[in-house]
């Protein structure tokens, strides 16, 4: 029997082409922070351990793991808080300064997008117990 994660394909497929961009693109951030004279250290420990988290899950995806949809959780969780945390932020000013940023828009449409992708994700996982080996419980086998 062949593994499966997800019930369709596409979500499969979707899923693992997001994980390999995000990977790169953390990656590529990482670089650019460290070759950026002005080092912040926090945003530098945040994308390196995103970028390790990626990287796994792009691992466990290819190996059709369980653990691979736990990662796609907590990684889709985490960029939910940190996009909060920025339309937070930008209501902030909004409310205090009158400054209306107009990234506002971007990262509302981010927060609904990976609300979405939390959804399809959860929604369409094949669940981790097989049953069709029942019937072998018990048995005597020859290797």
């Amino acid at each position: 029997m062949k593994k499966r994660l997800f019930l369709n394909k596409w979500v499969y497929v979707i899923s693992l082409m997001l994980a390999t961009f995000t990977c790169f693109l953390y990656q590529a951030g990482v670089y650019v922070q460290t070759l950026n004279s002005h080092k912040d250290f926090f945003s530098l420990a945040v994308m390196g351990s995103l970028a390790v988290l990626s990287g796994f899950q792009v691992y466990f995806l290819i190996r059709k793991d369980r653990k691979a949809i736990v990662l796609t959780n907590i990684h889709l969780g985490i960029l939910l808080c940190l996009l909060i945390y920025a339309l937070v932020n930008n209501l902030i000013d909004l409310i205090r300064f009158k400054i209306y940023v107009n990234d506002t828009n971007g990262i509302l449409f981010g927060v609904v997008l990976i609300v979405l992708s939390l959804y399809i994700v959860n929604k369409f996982n094949v669940s981790g117990m097989q049953y069709e080996d029942i019937n072998e419980i018990g048995k005597k086998h020859e290797y």
